[in-house]
C-alpha cells in the first residue's frame, strides 16, 4: 500500500472519528501496531520513513482534540517530546492488550501531560 493510500485509510478509520478517536487505547489492534512502528522508526531513525507520517498525524489530531482547537503553534521541540509521550503511552496499551499487566490508559486530559501517574497492576488468572 503507498503512502498516500495509507494516509487516506487513517484518516477514513481514525482521524476522521469522535475527538480522542487516536488515544492508543482507541486504536484498533491494526492501528497501535502501525503507530508503533511508525513513532519507533521516527524516534530511532529508522523503520519505513513512508509509516512516519501515521505517528505525527495521530499526534497532531491528539493535540487538536486535547485542546479543542483546530490550529495552533506548537515549537518543534515540544513536538519531539509528545512524539516521546505518544510512544510511551502506545508501549503502555501494547503491554496493556498482550500482557496480564494492567495500565490506566490515559485520556485527552492525561495524555502528554507530564505530571500524568500511570497505575500498573497484574490480572490474575489472565491466560
Amino acid at each position: 500500500m503507498s503512502n498516500e493510500e495509507v494516509l487516506l485509510k487513517l484518516k477514513r478509520e481514525v482521524l476522521d472519528g469522535e475527538p480522542g478517536s487516536t488515544l492508543p487505547s482507541r486504536l484498533s489492534d491494526e492501528w497501535l501496531d502501525t503507530a508503533i512502528d511508525s513513532v519507533e522508526g521516527m524516534v530511532h531513525g529508522d523503520g519505513d520513513p513512508k509509516l512516519h507520517s501515521v505517528g505525527m498525524a495521530l499526534i497532531i489530531k491528539t493535540l487538536s482534540d486535547k485542546h479543542m482547537q483546530k490550529s495552533m503553534s506548537v515549537p518543534a521541540e515540544d513536538m519531539f517530546e509528545y512524539l516521546q509521550a505518544y510512544m510511551l503511552e502506545l508501549a503502555l496499551e501494547e503491554v496493556s492488550r498482550k500482557t496480564d499487566v494492567s495500565v490506566n490508559t490515559a485520556t485527552l486530559e492525561t495524555i502528554f501531560e507530564k505530571d500524568r501517574t500511570v497505575e500498573i497492576s497484574r490480572r490474575m488468572g489472565v491466560p
